[in-house]
């Protein structure tokens, strides 16, 4: 209701009221969104309104989600699904938009496993596969898909139960597993090779093998083939010989296989035979045979049923000849086996024949012969058998030889056919009654060897004959020949004696002189010394020589010329002679020299420096000074004027340095310098020691870094001073970053030098233009400047 007002525009008004019905017809608006919905263990899935309802706008501000089609799901519409949601706005006005609905199934499928066999193949290998272990399944949706297994393939080392597990999936990328045990049997049996074997009967007669013996070589799809056992084991002697056995063998998983092999039973074992011990007899009274008897030989062996024969010699009971006779018996096993032995019986003749040698002979050698031919008669020879004879024994000699000196025993023997034997002897007596000869060398005359009092004489033996060997000589008096003899005359005396004590003597004489001078053992050497102080002569002492001779007594030692040990020897060279003289009269001398030397300088000794004004326009002044004065230890030779001017002349402006020269009779010199100094007007300052000008700051700024420095003039050094061909300048720390400024000015004030010194040490080579005299070097550095006085004297 409403009231309406109206005039008439003369100030009056009039109302009335109405009904105005207000109406709402604009459609309210509407955003949709996309919903995921999962199906449930039933299949099935729904939604609300909401669900799909992101935002809406209304002109009067209420939006309401009213309803959405659809809005339930099945397994049928997993995935992507299109629905339209409805919003009104409370006025009947209403609005729709459009959704996608995704439909998941999440729910995992059920699965029960079963239990497998599974057999290895040749190669000992096996696999499954996912539905040899699936038994059921069950899904929301229906599909249960059995997918893998792990593991799914087997070898010989999963023999037995082994776990496994089976993985399903629902085709909605849900999965489940269970777990099944897989056994995996072996059921192919091995294959094996036999091999022949010789076995040998052990000491006992018997023998065995093992299963191992008969394996040749095997195979199994596990590879393992385990000899198990053989079909016979054990042999005794009565199966010497080839037999047929079986061998078993199994792969460790219940398979066998056989095959059968020959196994050779062999007897190796030698039968034992041990014969009666050799036996020994004499022959029978009147026999050369003897009757014996002897025992059969005992046999040992692994197997009985042996055989023994005699295979030599003669059986027991029989005549042995004279000698050795060899038995011989043999034994042979069941095996082929065979076996020796022998034994000897001797028969031994045991009566020596009979001999009988002529009587002994004594007779002298023949003459001029060391023996003498013998004759004698043979021995007569019995024996009790026939055979046999008499010999004679060597050495023994035959009758008409040469038999030497002395006595010789002639052996015969007699053997008889058995080999007794029977000795006899001659003893033949040879004398010798003549004496032997000698001869000694002549007498010998030899000096004394040297540095020694004797002389080794070496001489021939003396030499001998006589008419038998066995003769020898020996010396009887004086000394061996090599030996050392002393000096003067001594006399060898040498005896011959021959094979029977008869003896010759002779002698010679050996003079041994002494023709060596005594030697030395000191001589003292030369030497060098130098004069005493402020003397020309210089005291020297020197050790007494000795001397030493090859003979006694002691040689004498005397000096000959020259000064005394101790003396004052001259300046110069001086010889000093010494004499030695043996017991003989001979001598020998030995000589030194003592060189003085003078190596004092001079002394030489300048006025004080002058300074004086000058005058005129010239500057220039005469002075007088008086020569410098000069002594030495010996004699001094000159003294002059070196460089400079003399006393007297006319000196110009400035510093003139006058350097004096001594030198003494041994040419040794020595200099001194003085200055003369000739000042005019102010300028007389310029050539004062500048050192004397500069404060020498402990530390020093750099001009161009700023920096402050340790750096001290002070530092600064000249070497040598006085310089004669180089001077040497050295600035220890000279700092690099402010590199110093050398200059160098003579005694007039002129520039003779001048260099930036970036080293801590700069060099001057005082060249010809370098004249004797006095120059001012200065440094300057880091705001400091030092200026040193530099003195060059070229001689």
């Amino acid at each position: 209701i409403v009231a309406l007002t109206v005039n008439d525009g003369h100030g009056n008004t009039a109302t009335c009221t109405a009904t105005v019905t207000v109406q709402d017809n604009t459609p309210p608006q509407v955003v949709c969104k996309n919903h995921v919905v999962a199906l449930n263990q039933n299949g099935s899935a729904s939604i609300v309104p909401t669900d799909v309802f992101q935002s809406g706008a209304d002109n009067c501000g209420t939006v309401n989600p009213a309803s959405v089609v659809p809005n339930s799901f099945t397994c049928a519409n997993i995935g992507s699904n299109t629905v339209t949601l409805t919003v009104n706005d409370g006025n009947g006005n209403t609005a729709t938009c459009m959704a996608t609905v995704t439909v998941q199934d999440a729910t995992p499928p059920q699965v029960v496993c079963k239990n497998h066999l599974v057999t290895l193949n040749q190669n000992g290998t096996a696999s499954i596969v996912p539905t040899d272990v699936f038994q059921s399944g069950s899904d929301n949706c229906g599909t249960v898909n059995p997918a893998s297994v792990v593991p799914h393939s087997f070898t010989c080392a999963n023999i037995g139960p082994n776990t496994v597990a089976l993985t399903v999936n629902d085709g909605n990328g849900n999965t489940a597993s269970c777990t099944a045990t897989v056994t995996v049997l072996d059921n192919t049996p091995p294959q094996v090779v036999c091999k022949n074997h010789v076995v040998a009967l052990n000491q006992n007669g018997s023998a065995s093998i093992a299963p191992a013996d008969l394996f040749q070589s095997g195979s199994d799809n596990c590879g393992s083939v385990n000899p198990a056992a053989v079909s016979l084991n054990s042999f005794a002697c009565t199966q010497v010989g080839p037999i047929t056995v079986t061998l078993t063998v199994n792969d460790g998983n219940g398979n066998t296989a056989t095959c059968t092999a020959t196994v050779t039973i062999e007897d190796n074992i030698l039968p034992t035979i041990v014969c009666p011990q050799n036996l020994v007899r004499n022959t029978d009274p009147s026999q050369c045979t003897a009757i014996v008897t002897y025992t059969t030989p005992t046999v040992a062996d692994n197997c009985s049923n042996w055989t023994l024969m005699r295979t030599g010699g003669l059986v027991s009971g029989s005549a042995f000849p004279r000698g050795a006779n060899m038995v011989e018996w043999k034994v042979t096993d069941p095996g082929g086996n065979t076996a020796l032995c022998q034994f000897t019986v001797t028969v031994s003749d045991g009566q020596a024949p009979s001999i009988t040698c002529p009587a002994n002979l004594v007779k002298n050698a023949d003459p001029g012969q060391c023996s003498a031919v013998v004759t004698y008669t043979s021995p007569t020879y019995a024996d009790n058998c026939t055979g046999g004879g008499a010999a004679i024994v060597p050495p023994s000699l035959t009758s008409g030889s040469q038999f030497p000196i002395g006595m010789t025993h002639v052996v015969w023997q007699a053997t008889d056919g058995a080999g007794l034997t029977k000795r006899c002897t001659l003893t033949v007596t040879v004398n010798d009654a003549q004496a032997p000869t000698i001869t000694c060398p002549s007498n010998q005359v030899k000096a004394a060897d040297a540095g020694l009092c004797t002389a080794i004489v070496n001489y021939t033996t003396p030499t001998f004959t006589d008419n038998c060997a066995g003769a020898g000589v020996a010396i009887q008096s004086g000394m061996l020949s090599g030996l050392a003899f002393p000096k003067g005359q001594t006399t060898v005396v040498w005896r011959a004696t021959d094979a029977v004590g008869l003896t010759k003597t002779c002698s010679f004489r050996v003079t041994v002189n002494d023709t060596q001078a005594p030697i030395f053992t000191l001589c003292p050497a030369s030497q060098s010394v130098n004069t005493g102080a402020d003397l020309c002569t210089a005291a020297v002492t020197y050790a007494t020589p000795t001397a030493s001779d090859n003979c006694t007594p002691p040689p004498t030692v005397v000096k000959q010329s020259g000064l005394a040990s101790g003396s004052n020897f001259p300046k110069g060279s001086s010889t000093v002679v010494w004499k030695a003289t043996d017991g003989v009269g001979l001598t020998k001398t030995c000589s030194f020299t003592v060189t003085v030397t003078d190596a004092q300088l001079p002394t030489i000794t300048c006025p004080n420096n002058i300074a004086v004004p000058g005058s005129g326009p010239s500057c220039n002044a005469t002075v007088t000074y008086a020569n410098p004065t000069a002594t030495d230890n010996c004699a001094i030779t000159s003294n002059y004027l070196l460089s400079g001017l003399a006393s007297g002349a006319q000196f110009s402006q400035g510093v003139t340095t006058n350097i004096w020269k001594a030198t003494d009779n041994s040419g040794l010199t020595a200099t001194c310098a003085f200055t003369v100094t000739v000042n005019c007007g102010t300028g007389s300052q310029e050539f004062e020691d500048r050192s004397s000008r500069f404060e020498v700051p402990d530390t020093a700024q750099d001009s161009e870094t700023g920096q402050t420095s340790n750096f001290k003039l002070s530092n600064f050094k000249l070497s040598p001073n006085p310089a004669s061909d180089r001077a040497v300048i050295e600035v220890v720390g000279l700092p690099h970053a402010a590199p110093a400024e050398l200059t160098v000015y003579d005694s007039q004030g002129r520039l003779m030098w001048q260099q930036q010194m970036v080293d801590e040490q700069t060099v001057i080579e005082l060249n010809d233009r370098w004249l004797s005299g006095v120059y001012f070097v200065t440094l300057r550095s880091m705001g400091q400047a030092l200026t040193k006085r530099l003195v060059v004297s070229r001689l």
